[in-house]
């Protein structure tokens, strides 16, 4: 947050900077760029995305991509566990908290009985509704089992922490454990102005997602996204199958009734799960 002369003028900048990044993931994918490719002038739309770590929307698409760098080592892995770690609620959040919990995580893998282990985890920080406290805590999938009772007596030591659980994850069952672990930081619709300044006060710029052991520096095969490199590099037209075809955007921050009532709306592309296809197919017959 910004440095502010007084109190006053503090507490104003926070509840218009709360009331923007909420407009702004509010607003999300409601408006369109439009670029056109140079080799039959196929027109295609992208939505405009906040990229707000707190948009539930874009919190799906970033957990498709950790899914897609990660799953090559996860599905190898002979045993799958689901471990969750807590602290009490505290009305107040703060930096040096999170900082805290952070580094005591850290040190709990390098004990002994952690080495070893290899795995993904996500810290997250729910609001409980009625009484407005803090819920931090971790989630994390392990390769192999760890000795609960030690990690216990660690983490009570460290964090005053009240409840732990590691769950055995059946083969069949990792891929929907992978996407609970990495959904969101944090439930949009319980938060407030004024909880969602603070999370994302204390949150912004933090690393709040990573691996360790041998997940680590493990990249997955990441096909390429023609929505991720517009305008950079050539891609095969999705259109008319060009090789090395070039798009150039025509049009910024349309909306889905300004794309309507373009004179050549039926002529727009958009890419879903990798396949192009009509933005308004006309029926046939």
């Amino acid at each position: 947050m910004m440095d502010c002369p007084n109190k006053e003028t503090e507490a104003i900048v926070s509840f218009y900077s709360a009331s923007i990044l909420k407009n702004k993931i509010q607003q999300c994918g409601k408006f369109y760029n439009t670029y056109q490719s140079a080799c039959c002038n196929a027109k295609l739309v992208r939505p405009i995305r906040c990229k707000s770590r707190f948009c539930p929307t874009c919190a799906r698409m970033h957990q498709a991509k950790l899914l897609q760098k990660w799953w090559p080592a996860i599905e190898k892995w002979k045993n799958t566990y689901f471990f969750t770690l807590t602290i009490p609620n505290v009305t107040i959040l703060t930096k040096e908290m999170l900082n805290k919990f952070m580094s005591d995580f850290s040190k709990l893998r390098r004990a002994t009985y952690w080495r070893k282990a290899a795995g993904i985890y996500a810290i997250e920080c729910t609001v409980n509704p009625e009484n407005g406290s803090y819920h931090l805590h971790l989630h994390a999938l392990l390769d192999r089992w760890i000795p609960i009772k030690e990690v216990r007596i660690f983490w009570n030591n460290k964090t005053d922490g009240r409840q732990m659980k590691i769950t055995y994850i059946p083969k069949e069952g990792r891929g929907q454990s992978c996407r609970e672990l990495l959904k969101y930081i944090s439930k949009l619709h319980e938060l407030t102005d004024d909880t969602l300044e603070i999370l994302q006060e204390v949150f912004g710029h933090r690393r709040l997602i990573s691996v360790f052991g041998r997940v680590w520096g493990v990249r997955g095969a990441k096909p390429p996204s023609i929505l991720d490199t517009l305008e950079t590099k050539s891609h095969k037209c999705p259109c008319c199958g060009a090789k090395n075809c070039h798009w150039v955007m025509i049009d910024r921050r349309k909306s889905w009734t300004d794309l309507l009532n373009s004179s050549s709306w039926y002529d727009f592309w958009i890419i879903e799960k990798g396949e192009a296809k009509k933005l308004f197919p006309i029926p046939s017959g």
